[in-house]
């Protein structure tokens, strides 16, 4: 049998999928104070986060599992899971846009724009960057 192993397009589409379930303009907001892949609040569980909404869409967790893995970050989470690192890199990217503030449409807009950096897992200072100026210019962040 023949596994699939996702890279970095099926990423991008699934936080696409993502977007699309929860909507471009949606920014995410912790629960009691503590980002979670899962939210079990309200008695059932669902994907938090954008990673957790990416790997729950692909198949490669399921969310009961992936509860299990709170602390990890994307990257430790996928070890045994059939994603490339450079999936896994570009969902990490996705995750920290999410995690500074930026709307999922804007996390997929920069992954799918700059696959090659986020693919390489040096995107930290990049997309950091590249959210800042953006909310400087919107008005949202005073001037450096």
């Amino acid at each position: 049998m023949t596994v699939k192993v996702y890279d970095v397009p099926d990423v991008i589409e699934a936080i696409r999928r993502a977007c699309d379930t929860e909507g471009h303009d949606y920014v995410y907001e912790k629960i009691d104070g503590k980002c979670l892949y899962v939210d079990a609040s309200n008695g059932e569980l669902r994907p938090s986060c954008i990673a957790a909404y990416a790997l729950v869409d692909m198949g490669v967790i399921g969310l009961a599992d992936l509860q299990e893995w709170e602390d990890l970050a994307p990257l430790g989470i996928g070890i045994d899971m059939p994603v490339t690192v450079a999936a896994l890199n570009a969902l990490g990217a996705a995750q920290l846009l999410q995690d500074a503030g930026a709307t999922w449409g804007e996390a997929l807009k920069w992954v799918d724009e700059n696959q090659d950096r986020a693919a390489s897992g040096n995107w930290f200072r990049w997309a950091a960057t590249e959210v800042v100026e953006q909310r400087r210019r919107e008005g949202l962040l005073p001037p450096a």
